[in-house]
Parts: structure tokens; sequence; C-alpha cells
């Protein structure tokens, strides 16, 4: 009586531990997820986010250019992934949440913006040498360079991103046309965009008239 007892309250012991497994919460999940872009854990990435690899490392490893050197690169990879998050105010409502992310990283809105600024002043003043696109594109890079290495880490932003529950659990959607949120996480350089676009714009209308 005694063995079928202890085997029947095994049996109980190990349903009520498979009955009480629970999966990760859309906030751990998305703890995980900025833990592991942190780390440039592409892999992990993958599997809590419902867009292409390229886009859950935020496109870290898919920069392929032949004007800017590696080590350049590597700056801007490095500078980015010292960035600090909290994630917090989840909300579930069926098989969708969401979640705010709190983003504290470099300034490379100011700092990106500062760097083209000096670097039309230098091209402007040079104009007329006798100057080629290589060193053209290296004064751009040591620009640039200077700018980051002096950016300040104080952008702060909050954005909100969703998540979606599916048989292995909740994963992250795919936040590609989230603005608010990529422009958090790249310390405003959204917004940086925009303006070029909007100063592209202005001079496309100058040449009209």
């Amino acid at each position: 009586m005694k063995k079928i007892f202890s085997i029947l309250l095994v049996m109980v012991l190990c349903i009520a531990a498979v009955g009480c497994k629970s999966t990760p919460s859309p906030t751990e999940v998305a703890n995980s997820y900025f833990k592991a872009l942190k780390a440039d854990d592409i892999e992990t990435m993958s599997g809590l986010y419902a867009g292409t690899t390229d886009i859950a490392s935020l496109g870290m490893n898919t920069v392929e250019t032949d004007v800017l050197s590696d080590d350049f690169l590597n700056l801007i990879k490095s500078k980015f992934l010292e960035f600090e998050y909290t994630v917090s105010n989840e909300k579930i409502d069926g098989d969708t949440a969401t979640v705010d992310v709190t983003i504290k990283t470099y300034d490379f809105h100011t700092a990106f913006k500062d760097a083209i600024a000096d670097y039309f002043t230098q091209a402007f003043s040079m104009i007329f040498s006798d100057v080629s696109e290589e060193e053209m594109n290296s004064m751009m890079e040591e620009t640039m360079t200077e700018k980051l290495n002096a950016a300040t880490f104080d952008y702060e932003s909050t954005a909100t991103i969703s998540l979606s529950q599916t048989k292995d659990g909740w994963i992250m959607d795919d936040y590609e046309d989230n603005e608010e949120f990529m422009n958090a996480i790249s310390g405003g350089m959204v917004d940086f965009a925009n303006d070029m676009a909007d100063i592209g714009e202005s001079f496309d209308s100058i040449e009209a008239e």
C-alpha cells in the first residue's frame, strides 16, 4: 500500500509541476530580447522576435560599405550596444500584449547632426581644391568619429512595443515600422533622418524655382 501511495504521489507531483509550469510573460520576453541584443546574441533574438534576423539585430550585423572602415562601423556598434533599458507597464489583452520600454543611450542625433555640419563646413572650404573622393570620405569618417567619441550618454526616450501569444509563448511583433521605438533605440536617428529628408526637400524646392 505504501508503495502504491508513493507512486501515486510522485505522479500527482509530476502532473502538478507540468500544469503549473508557466511561459515567460511579455515583460520577461522583452527583457530577454534586450539582454540578447546587448550581447549581440542573434540566435536568441531571432527566437524572440517575429520579424527578420537583420531587423532583430537592428541591422548591426548586416551593414556593408566600401566607404566606411570596419573600425568606424565597430565604433558605432559598440556605442549602440551600451544602451540601458527598463521594461514596464505590461498590458495583456487576450493573445496580444504591449510593454513600455525606456531606453537610455548616446545622443546619436546630435552627434551626427554636428558631424554633418562640420563636414560641410570643411568640404566647402576645399571645394576648389584638388581633393579626391577617398580623401573626402576619410575626412567625413574622421569628423563622425570625433563627434561619436564626444557624444553624451543622456538621450532617453520611452516607446511602446507589442507582442503576440503563439503556441511557443509570447513573441515580440515586427517593429520595423515602429518609428517611436526605432528612434528611441537609435538615440534619435529617426529624427535625424527625417531632418535630413526635410533639408533635401527644401533644396529640391529651391532648385525647382
